[in-house]
C-alpha cells in the first residue's frame, strides 16, 4: 500500500517514478576521515574542492551495499562555484605512495565539497 501511494503522489507530481527496492545501502565516513574533511574545510573556506577517494566496499545492491571511506587526495581548489582536475599523472603518483589501496582491493572514486 505505501507504495502505491508513493507511486500515486509522484504521478500527481508530474514525476514518472518506480520505486524498485527499499535497501538500505551504508556509507561510512570514520572519524579520522572526518577530520580530514573538516580540515580541508577550514582551510579552503568557501571554495568547491574536489579529489581522489578511496573506499572498500561490501555487500550488494541488492541486499545493500556497505561502503566505508579509506583515504583522500585533494586535487583541485577551484572557485567559489567550479573545480575540476584530470587524474592521469597524478593518480600515478598516488599510486606509488599509497599501496595499500591495491593490496586491500579498496576501489577509487571522486569526493566533492558538498
Amino acid at each position: 500500500m505505501e507504495k502505491e501511494n508513493e507511486l500515486k503522489m509522484s504521478k500527481k507530481m508530474g514525476e514518472n517514478k518506480q520505486i524498485i527496492s527499499k535497501v538500505k545501502h551504508e556509507i561510512l565516513i570514520p572519524n579520522s576521515m572526518m577530520n580530514h574533511i573538516n580540515q580541508i574545510h577550514r582551510e579552503v573556506g568557501a571554495v568547491e574542492w574536489s579529489g581522489i577517494l578511496l573506499f572498500e566496499h561490501g555487500g550488494s545492491i541488492q541486499e545493500g551495499l556497505k561502503l566505508v571511506a579509506k583515504g583522500l587526495f585533494p586535487m583541485n581548489i577551484g572557485h567559489a562555484t567550479y573545480t575540476e582536475f584530470s587524474s592521469g599523472k597524478k593518480m600515478q603518483e598516488i599510486e606509488k605512495l599509497h599501496t595499500t589501496w591495491e593490496d586491500e582491493d579498496w576501489r577509487c572514486g571522486l569526493i566533492h565539497t558538498h
